[in-house]
């Protein structure tokens, strides 16, 4: 599964409401098309995902959870607004995990070995994952 990008608050919700409760990972990328970190940033972002698609050995590894990626750009309106109203969130790249409709957790970065170390952590089985 390569990134996917959604387009306004009412498919963010919906993601959300599809996995409510099968402890799919889900990882956020908050980005801005003019935005110098966002457009470094995302090459590692969508490398992530790929080398989690179905068929790849990570997919099927007993250690890592099932994980979806995508990304929000604030030049829409809505998710400007979900991003500093509703997740308080104030720059970008803002990337934020949330399993089971809970934000587990929240980061901005462009750092690519910080990045790695915020989704590894997440993917992992343990740690209070089932």
């Amino acid at each position: 599964m390569s990134v996917v990008h959604l387009e306004d608050r009412d498919e963010y919700d919906a993601v959300l409401e599809k996995h409510k409760d099968d402890n799919v990972v889900l990882f956020f990328k908050f980005g801005a098309s003019r935005c110098g970190p966002c457009k470094r940033i995302e090459p590692d972002y969508e490398a992530f995902s790929s080398r989690l698609n179905p068929g790849n050995k990570h997919t099927n590894d007993v250690n890592y959870l099932s994980a979806e990626f995508y990304h929000l750009d604030i030049d829409e309106e809505s998710l400007m607004e979900l991003m500093s109203e509703d997740l308080n969130l104030k720059l970008v790249p803002h990337f934020f995990v949330v399993r089971n409709k809970e934000v587990l957790e929240t980061l901005q970065t462009s750092q690519k070995d910080v990045l790695t170390v915020f989704i590894q952590k997440h993917l992992r089985r343990g740690r209070g994952h089932p």
